[in-house]
C-alpha cells in the first residue's frame, strides 16, 4: 500500500519526505522573518530580563537515517531531528538597594536533538498526524552574561536560572510554533503512492 517516495533503496523515501518537510518549515520561518522570534519578558529575583529573541530555529535538520514501520493501522515515520547554535538573548537591568546596572545575557546550545513521528493512517483521506515532537537532548549549553560589574556574585545563580528558562523557552517554542508548522506541511500531502514530483512542486 505505502510507496513513500520509493527513488531508490528503502532509506530513500523516508529520508527525502522528512527532509522536504523540513525544508518547508525553514523557509516559512525565513521568509516570515521568523527564524528571530521574541520572546516573553522574564524576571530573576532583582534581575529583569527584556527585549528577548530566540534565533536559530531555522537550522532544523535530520539527523541520522529516517525510519518507516508499516502494519495494517498505516504508516509511521520516525527520525530524530537537530537544531544548531540556538540562541536565546536578553537585555538585563539588575537593581540591589541603590545600584542599578544593565547589560546583555545569551544562553547558546551547541545542538539540540529532538525526535519526530509521524503517522499516516489507512484511511488515505486522512492527512498525516505528527504524533510526537520533542527534545531529547540539548548539548553545549552555555550562558554568557556581559557589564555584570559589581553584580558579579549574581551570576552563578543567574547562570543556573537562564538554562531553565532556556530549556522551558525551547520547549515551548518547538511545540506551538515548529509543531504546527509541520502539521501544516504534513496537511499537504498524504505517504502513499507519492511521487517526488509531488511534493517537489
Amino acid at each position: 500500500m505505502f510507496t513513500v517516495l520509493s527513488v531508490s533503496g528503502d532509506l530513500a523515501g523516508p529520508n527525502l519526505y522528512i527532509d522536504t518537510i523540513l525544508q518547508n518549515v525553514t523557509c516559512v520561518l525565513k521568509n516570515d522573518g521568523e527564524e528571530f522570534l521574541s520572546i516573553p519578558d522574564h524576571a530573576v529575583g532583582s534581575v529583569a530580563l527584556h527585549s528577548g529573541q530566540i534565533s536559530g530555529l531555522d537550522t532544523l535538520r535530520r539527523k541520522g537515517e529516517a525510519r518507516m514501520h508499516t502494519d495494517a493501522e498505516g504508516a509511521t515515520i520516525e527520525a530524530k531531528l537537530a537544531l544548531e547554535q540556538v540562541r536565546l538573548c536578553y537585555d538585563y537591568t539588575a537593581k540591589v538597594l541603590f545600584a542599578k546596572n544593565q547589560g546583555d545575557i545569551s544562553v547558546c546550545a551547541g545542538e539540540i536533538e529532538t525526535f519526530i513521528r509521524v503517522h499516516q493512517s489507512s484511511d488515505l483521506n486522512q492527512s498525516p498526524i505528527l504524533q510526537e515532537f520533542v527534545i531529547r537532548q540539548l548539548r553545549g549549553l552555555r550562558a554568557n552574561l556581559s557589564g555584570m560589574g559589581p553584580f558579579s556574585w549574581l551570576l552563578n545563580r543567574l547562570q543556573r536560572t537562564l538554562l531553565t528558562c532556556f530549556r522551558s523557552q525551547i520547549q515551548d517554542l518547538l511545540q506551538e510554533k515548529v509543531h504546527g508548522l509541520v502539521q501544516g506541511e504534513l496537511n499537504k500531502f498524504s505517504l502513499s503512492e507519492l511521487r517526488l514530483g509531488d511534493i517537489m512542486a
